[in-house]
């Protein structure tokens, strides 16, 4: 269980730094408070939360979406007693290889960004 967050902070900045954390939480796809807690509780979170890395990890949603969705089809197929071919199997077992495959890259890409 994730623990409440009832504790409330807030600071002043000039615009100019107002208008950066607008960017950056624009580019990370997150809200000001967690872009802010990431920034002060995470060490590497500049490196972990490149942009770079957030559009790579949605495109590996999305994929990770459309497998589940094959996934899907076959299950139903299955409880519905119907044939199942090869080619949904055989479809699904290439749709998770390529997605283990872009999780090798991401971590590669991650490592090598941590190194810099």
């Amino acid at each position: 269980m994730t623990e409440k967050k009832d504790c409330k902070k807030s600071f002043r900045c000039t615009q100019k730094e107002g208008d950066f954390i607008k960017r950056q939480v624009e580019s990370y796809g997150v809200s000001e408070s967690e872009y802010i807690r990431m920034m002060v509780f995470e060490k590497s979170a500049s490196k972990l939360f490149d942009p770079e890395v957030i559009q790579l990890l949605r495109k590996l949603e999305w994929d990770n979406l459309k497998i589940g969705t094959n996934i899907n089809q076959v299950a139903k197929s299955c409880n519905s007693k119907r044939f199942v071919s090869g080619e949904d199997v055989k479809r699904i077992h290439q749709n998770q290889n390529l997605l283990n495959h872009k999780y090798d890259l991401m971590i590669e890409e991650i490592l090598r960004m941590q190194n810099e």
